[in-house]
């Protein structure tokens, strides 16, 4: 029988009724639970009803006997450790109008003994946190394991755009995969600059490699005709302007390539990128030009 006179529990004054089995608070709205310590002198205790009694917190004290657990109507906002530490031959709680707003399977999966579990009217937050519950709570009652009560009717408070959607619907619906990395992003100027003078240092290789192939080929050529007992003042002129050639080509063609790589990886910024392509030339040595070749 409710008893409607009770503020406070004191400490001990359970003390001895070790064949209590039934204990019936519900509707003390002026008695405030703050501690179960209390009931922890009741070791037989199997049915415990707290509705409506300003309850703020979970059972955290162990009651070995306890079947039943009626917490409805109160203020639990969390559940923070597996009810098997504290109940462990519970079989039917109810946890309805209360404040919980997320909730992990973790309160009450590993409970070997739990049979009917009653969440209604709590304010649930539907997001990607409470999918772990939702796909608890459907693999209960597709496998008959488990009476979750009423949980077709368990809605959403928040966000806005889901107050009132049942929360089994709402949040399977949600994308809750892991967020894709975002893909680096390449200025597009310092690219541009990098792709330019690569092709730069390409064909400066390129063209140098076939002027010292025609130098050598050429000297080569006049080098056999050396040997013959007539040169005439023509070929000794282009013997000289070959060799210059091939020398200049040998000793300027490393500052090209050099030039070319460090200008290449250097990083620009976008604006740097536009002032170089803009105001600054090309490098080039500071060495005479190369002589003309006398064909």
């Amino acid at each position: 029988m409710p008893l409607f006179f009770f503020k406070h529990i004191p400490a001990g004054s359970l003390h001895g009724l070790f064949n209590l089995e039934t204990l019936d608070l519900q509707e003390n709205n002026v008695l405030s639970v703050y501690e179960y310590s209390t009931f922890f002198d009741t070791p037989n205790l199997r049915r415990l009803d707290l509705s409506k009694c300003n309850v703020w917190k979970m059972v955290d004290v162990e009651l070995p006997a306890l079947r039943t657990l009626k917490l409805g109507s109160n203020s639990i906002s969390s559940i923070d450790s597996g009810i098997e530490k504290h109940l462990p031959a519970i079989e039917e709680l109810d946890l309805s109008f209360n404040h919980l707003t997320t909730l992990y399977p973790a309160a009450f999966n590993s409970s070997e003994t739990l049979k009917g579990l009653d969440l209604n009217g709590n304010n649930f937050l539907c997001d990607c946190q409470l999918l772990p519950l939702v796909d608890w709570i459907k693999d209960k009652i597709e496998h008959e394991t488990m009476d979750v009560i009423g949980a077709s009717y368990y809605l959403c408070e928040k966000p806005h755009v889901a107050y009132s959607q049942p929360i089994l619907l709402f949040v399977d619906q949600l994308d809750c995969s892991p967020p894709v990395p975002p893909t680096p992003t390449v200025h597009s100027a310092a690219y541009v600059i990098e792709v330019v003078l690569g092709v730069l240092a390409g064909l400066a290789v390129v063209v140098a490699v076939g002027v010292a192939c025609y130098c050598r080929l050429r000297t080569s050529d006049t080098s056999s005709s050396s040997l013959s007992s007539v040169i005439d003042d023509t070929s000794s002129d282009r013997r000289s302007s070959l060799s210059a050639c091939c020398e200049w080509v040998a000793t300027r063609l490393p500052f090209f390539v050099n030039s070319a790589n460090r200008s290449r990886n250097r990083g620009f910024s976008d604006d740097e990128g536009r002032n170089l392509m803009i105001t600054t030339p090309l490098a080039t040595p500071t060495d005479p030009q190369p002589p003309e070749m006398l064909l």
